[in-house]
């Protein structure tokens, strides 16, 4: 979700959802329909959707072919990917129905989709690469001098509810790389 949203905008963007102005308890409330229209616009994001221009090439601002994925994973995101790697990545974004992914003769990718990958793909990094890759802070003191940016249920053993808590997360976390 846009984290970057004011608490203002996000009040303006409700209440643009909100056409039927529904109280209950004398607050404002969403149907279903008002809520998704205020959700997805709640997933509008500015830098991505400047990414997705500029990625875009042959159908411009409007769907990413699977060469421009390819030049776009390799410069952008330093992930060396055949064409038919960013053919099955746009398949697994784009289409679902198997069906209809048979009849189809240009591939490409949607906003919708391109959203779909950038924001739930591993294989999406809007920083630096090189940050994510390797150390370039001062990792020479002792742990308890570091700022350690987790879940809040990285602590829990089961569920949110009942569960106990224990730093056995945190311990699995560091050993398998967590910085």
């Amino acid at each position: 979700i846009n984290i970057e949203m004011e608490e203002e905008e996000i009040i303006k963007v409700f209440n643009e959802a909100n056409s039927d102005k529904t109280l209950v308890d004398g607050k404002h409330v969403l149907d279903e329909t008002e809520f998704l229209k205020f959700f997805h616009k709640l997933l509008q994001r500015s830098d991505l959707s400047e990414i997705f221009e500029q990625v875009t090439q042959k159908y411009k601002g409007l769907a990413i072919t699977p060469k421009e994925l390819q030049v776009f994973m390799i410069k952008e995101q330093g992930y060396t990917l055949s064409i038919d790697e960013c053919k099955e990545i746009i398949e697994d974004y784009e289409i679902k129905d198997k069906g209809v992914l048979s009849k189809v003769t240009n591939l490409y990718m949607g906003w919708k989709a391109f959203l779909r990958f950038v924001m739930g793909s591993s294989l999406f990094m809007i920083e630096h690469r090189v940050k994510s890759e390797n150390v370039y802070q001062d990792m020479t003191q002792p742990l308890s001098q570091y700022f350690i940016n987790t879940s809040h249920n990285t602590y829990l053993i089961g569920n949110q509810v009942t569960s106990d808590s224990s730093i056995d997360g945190y311990i699995r976390a560091l050993v398998v790389g967590a910085r």
